[in-house]
């Protein structure tokens, strides 16, 4: 790794009138800090996330460029390889997107001013569609829960034939129960704690009372934690963040290096567009940006985000070191720039 060029590409994605940019945003949303905690620490997350995002993005893509241009004769010396070439420039940026991330997980918390705990989420597991309209059971399954899972939460969809329906959530694990009943007359969620005991946990949905077709709204079942301080929300977000900016620098960087930097930016952003609209879970998990998507739903309903899992962190690792190969075959090494 060559320490002088990921300086240098860091400061290079940090530019004055990048930050100038994003100060001006902030100072914006300061301004318009009435609502909900949830809500504001979301906003911030959405607005400022999404802008810096595309001005980094932006800036990785254009450093293939400036590398050719100026970088391959000012940093001679002993050759080096094309592969540590690109990798050095893409450290570079993703240091700049480190550091954008904790300033922006700092305001956020500060906008939000929240001293409450909140939901800890840990994870999503696929569960099987279902809906009816005739039947008082909706759903049923057998699941084993994360070992530090305290309750499982639903995300329902209403189709009215009637005013409104209730439902009840039931839990069972060996001879001890648990249940919650909720009245529903649009998408809800409802959640049930698990009852005490190891091992699997049966869960069944019930309709007690009312009509209108039931069904999961996202195809997956999300398991909560005990409550957390909720300033904790940022962090998990910034922590999810960092796995997907590692994989948008290595694309924009990638790209950068035979397309415009404007297209290559939209190009590399543009691949995570079906992660942001697909509801299925696998899509989300399998993808390095797929836990962004998943921690600002999170924060819209007042959740800490789960941590970045194995897969997305795994989907990352192969992603960089795919475009990273592709990257440094567009950059001169130094040896023959000479």
């Amino acid at each position: 790794m060559i320490a002088p060029l990921a300086h240098l590409a860091a400061r290079r994605c940090a530019r004055p009138a990048a930050v100038l940019t994003l100060a001006a945003a902030a100072a914006a949303l300061a301004l318009q800090s009435n609502g909900a905690a949830a809500l504001l620490r979301r906003e911030a997350w959405l607005v400022l996330g999404a802008l810096a995002l595309a001005l980094l993005t932006h800036a990785t893509a254009r450093l293939s460029a400036e590398w050719r241009e100026r970088d391959a004769d000012a940093f001679g010396g002993a050759p080096r390889t094309r592969l540590e070439l690109a990798a050095t420039l893409w450290l570079g940026a993703w240091l700049a997107g480190a550091a954008g991330a904790a300033l922006l997980a700092l305001f956020a918390e500060v906008r939000a001013a929240e001293n409450a705990s909140a939901p800890r989420e840990l994870g999503r597991v696929e569960l099987v569609a279902f809906n009816s309209a005739g039947e008082d059971v909706r759903w049923s399954t057998r699941l084993a829960p994360p070992s530090d899972a305290r309750a499982l939460e639903l995300e329902l969809g209403f189709v009215a034939t009637d005013v409104a329906a209730t439902v009840e959530l039931r839990a069972r694990r060996g001879s001890f129960a648990t249940r919650t009943q909720q009245v529903i007359s649009a998408p809800t969620r409802v959640a049930v704690e698990l009852p005490a005991g190891a091992g699997e946990v049966e869960f069944e949905l019930v309709r007690t009372a009312g009509a209108g077709v039931v069904y999961s709204a996202s195809g997956a079942a999300l398991w909560l934690a005990d409550a957390a301080d909720a300033r904790l929300a940022s962090v998990m977000f910034a922590a999810n963040a960092l796995v997907g900016l590692a994989a948008w620098c290595a694309l924009a960087l990638a790209l950068g290096s035979v397309l415009p930097a404007s297209l290559a930016a939209a190009t590399a952003l543009a691949l995570s567009v079906p992660s942001a609209l697909g509801e299925h879970p696998a899509w989300r998990a399998w993808t390095p940006w797929g836990g962004v998507f998943e921690a600002l739903a999170a924060l819209e309903v007042g959740h800490i985000p789960a941590a970045p899992g194995l897969d997305s962190g795994a989907s990352a690792a192969l992603l960089c070191a795919l475009a990273l190969g592709g990257a440094a075959r567009g950059l001169t090494s130094w040896s023959s720039a000479r």
